[in-house]
């Protein structure tokens, strides 16, 4: 009862979609006329997952100019549900790299997400901002 109470509170269906094979995907895209690595999350958010996700951003922020800083955008509208330790391992992530990152946007609408990155607020010295669409992004 309670696994269907928390996929109801992260995808706001009790039996959502079967995730596609990618379950987060990153890729570079302009938004508000800035580039942005954008990471799309579809179904469960496994510790494997994030590992290789996380692998790939480090990548693709080492091969950036030495000074320069890039928003990350991550789009979580069809994230079903996430592991407690995918979730460390992101924030790791961020945490490590702290330095070439410009600020963390996570586009949901699902209260347990926006929990989710309240808590990581809690942890990363990195600006974390929740909208409910890529619309509503903007930069400073």
């Amino acid at each position: 009862m309670i696994e269907y109470i928390r996929r109801y509170l992260i995808s706001g269906k009790i039996f959502p979609q079967p995730a596609e094979n990618n379950p987060a995907k990153a890729s570079w895209q302009m938004i508000s006329d800035v580039n942005c690595l954008v990471i799309t999350f579809n179904g469960l958010f496994r510790e494997t997952d994030a590992e290789s996700l996380c692998r790939y951003l480090s990548k693709q922020i080492s091969e950036l100019p030495v000074m320069s800083k890039v928003p990350i955008v991550c789009n979580c509208i069809h994230m079903t549900d996430y592991e407690a330790k995918a979730r460390l391992v992101f924030q790791n992530f961020l945490q490590n790299n702290i330095q070439r990152l410009q600020g963390l946007w996570v586009i949901t609408k699902s209260p347990a997400i926006k929990g989710g990155a309240k808590l990581m607020s809690r942890f990363v010295s990195l600006p974390i901002y929740v909208t409910d669409s890529e619309e509503k992004i903007f930069f400073t």
